[in-house]
């Protein structure tokens, strides 16, 4: 499976899963956590799209979101030590509280090895400076 429908699979499965109910999800992620074992043998790191811009507002929102993200990847890959590397989702849909919440919570992680937000044209200059404060960077 090539990294971006991996990306896809899984970037799409919350939202639609929230809207089939809980029980759907729940078979959707032991699938997932299925499929993402049989990944471990193929790739070096995951790349989740952890995406806040358009549905989570505020420092709260998205720490919470992003830390229970990346929870669930370590979950179900069952590797604590899992090499991830945030994708955070569009640059410009996020403001800088959300920026913040983003930036603090793969501070606090403290194991990710990477980050990146889309794209190059779209990154404002507050976003800059939140990504540029990132312990790792």
């Amino acid at each position: 499976m090539s990294t971006s429908v991996f990306h896809a699979r899984v970037g799409a499965l919350i939202p639609e899963a929230l809207k089939r109910g809980l029980q759907p999800l729940l078979e959707e992620l032991k699938s997932l956590q299925m499929r993402i074992r049989l990944l471990d043998k193929e790739v070096d790191a995951i790349a989740p799209m952890i995406y806040t811009g358009s549905s989570f507002r505020g420092f709260e929102a998205t720490y919470g979101y992003v830390t229970r993200s990346l929870r669930l990847v370590r979950k179900l890959t069952r590797t604590p030590d899992v090499p991830i590397h945030v994708a955070g989702g569009v640059a410009d849909r996020m403001g800088s509280e959300e920026l913040a919440g983003f930036v603090a919570a793969v501070d606090d992680d403290g194991a990710t090895i990477g980050v990146s937000l889309y794209d190059w044209d779209t990154m404002t200059s507050t976003a800059w400076r939140a990504i540029a404060r990132l312990k790792s960077s």
